[in-house]
């Protein structure tokens, strides 16, 4: 309907917490809105709270008797339903980023080139892993962000494997994070 009014508008998803919702364009600026937020007469799900999905994830958790003290968002991307192929990474709207660089070495400690990376998030279904991102590393190195909470990073080269797991709280923030993972 955005869309069919002139109004700029996109779907966002949060691959990692299974949740998507929209956004639109609105004097220059994105406002969220969610359908499945609707709880008459007290939401409209329009112009929710950058929060909101944070806030979402730590409920569920809750409800699932898992103890939080907040919730995590690790990755959200946006594309226009025009363009699906497309997408833009907009993490950094929803929550805080830890920079991840991952090393892939060999038993020598030599990097390991042409392994494939992925990255899978554990944060909102008690260890469901929802993969989020998967590259090919060319120098056995790769740096990108996402939000906190709980990964599992997955390397793989010809029949070698190997994979680590980890936790990043609001303590470790903003800061540049390395993960070691032997291929052997």
């Amino acid at each position: 309907m955005c869309e069919l009014a002139g109004l700029d508008a996109r779907v966002v998803v949060c691959k990692g917490e299974d949740h998507a919702w929209n956004e639109v364009k609105i004097d220059d600026e994105w406002i969220i809105i969610d359908s499945t937020a609707v709880k008459l007469p007290c939401s409209t799900g329009y112009d929710k709270d950058k929060d909101f999905m944070e806030n979402k994830v730590e409920g569920d958790l809750i409800k699932k008797g898992i103890c939080v003290e907040e919730g995590n968002v690790s990755y959200v991307y946006s594309f226009y339903t025009y363009d699906t192929k497309n997408k833009t990474d907009i993490t950094d709207r929803y929550t805080d980023l830890t920079n991840i660089t991952i090393h892939v070495i060999d038993e020598n400690n030599n990097p390991v080139e042409n392994a494939s990376i992925k990255v899978y998030s554990n944060n909102r279904l008690n260890l469901i892993y929802t993969e989020l991102k998967e590259t090919i590393l060319e120098n056995g190195e790769y740096t990108f962000t996402i939000g906190g909470g709980n990964y599992t990073f997955e390397a793989v080269k010809d029949d070698k494997y190997a994979s680590k797991t980890g936790s990043f709280d609001e303590d470790i923030k903003h800061h540049n994070i390395t993960i070691k993972i032997n291929l052997i």
